[in-house]
């Protein structure tokens, strides 16, 4: 929220969402085209890396844009796997390696462990509808 705030260039996205946006993209031939938008944004988010399985190309893609993202822009990764399983969704345990690399250099890993808050806001939902 913040860097929207400051008017910096940010998109969110699923790994899955940004996965098929690549596929896609390659598909209908302007790939570059959207390589460039995603270079060209000030911050990049991408969410819940892992939930989903990514088709094989996909996650090549994908690696192409956090390599090209390193050292240039921010890139904020959400997921709930522990780096030692990033292999599951990568499947190459070369690019896997190449890629936490890049992401863990220069990072602020933040490490969310507890209740979740939907499931909180859920519970605390059903109570206040019961009273």
């Amino acid at each position: 929220m913040e860097a929207c705030t400051q008017g910096k260039r940010v998109a969110f996205y699923t790994a899955a969402e940004l996965v098929n946006l690549l596929l896609e993209a390659q598909a209908q031939y302007r790939l570059s085209r959207v390589e460039h938008r995603l270079n060209q944004l000030d911050l990049l988010i991408v969410d819940e890396l892992g939930y989903l399985a990514l088709d094989g190309n996909g996650v090549k893609l994908l690696f192409s844009v956090f390599a090209a993202r390193y050292e240039r822009k921010a890139t904020v990764v959400t997921t709930n796997l522990p780096f030692e399983q990033w292999e599951s969704i990568f499947g190459d345990p070369a690019m896997t390696v190449a890629l936490v690399d890049r992401l863990a250099h220069h990072c602020h890993m933040v490490q969310m462990n507890g209740d979740s808050y939907r499931f909180k806001q859920s519970l605390k939902a059903q109570e206040t509808a019961a009273s």
